[in-house]
């Protein structure tokens, strides 16, 4: 995911407030607290089968939890390349699988949260008025 996609979606997510996080998402039965947790362990799984770990602190807001996370996963992936297949969810991948993986859940999550958010709060709007072409790796 180039840096200029990631830093879009990164606007959009310290936007959340507090009194954001009980709202509904498109997900069924997950609020934008539940999308989060879900997004954040989706992110950490992905990062920890190329062979990083990176830890979320507890009690922060949700774009601290995220950008906390995600920031040292995806330099650890520039680092790495896509050679090589790695170990996701008791499946053999290649590389490069893995990563399109992460940059889709970003989009599609990223997309759930413009829909749930009052269009203030977010970096983009679920009208389709945007451009999210290319975000995917």
């Amino acid at each position: 995911m180039p840096k200029a996609h990631w830093s879009r979606f990164a606007v959009s997510f310290g936007r959340i407030g507090d009194d954001d996080l009980h709202r509904p998402t498109p997900c069924r039965d997950w609020d934008v607290a539940a999308l989060s947790d879900h997004l954040i362990n989706t992110i950490s799984g992905l990062g920890a089968t190329a062979g990083m770990q990176s830890g979320v602190s507890e009690g922060g807001s949700t774009d601290q939890r995220i950008q906390e996370l995600t920031q040292p996963i995806l330099a650890g992936w520039r680092r790495r390349g896509l050679a090589d297949d790695v170990a996701f969810a008791g499946r053999t991948l290649p590389g490069h699988l893995a990563l399109n993986i992460l940059s889709l859940e970003l989009v599609v999550h990223g997309w759930d949260f413009a829909v749930a958010l009052p269009p203030a709060c977010i970096g983009f709007t679920a009208s389709g008025n945007n451009s999210l072409g290319g975000v995917v790796v």
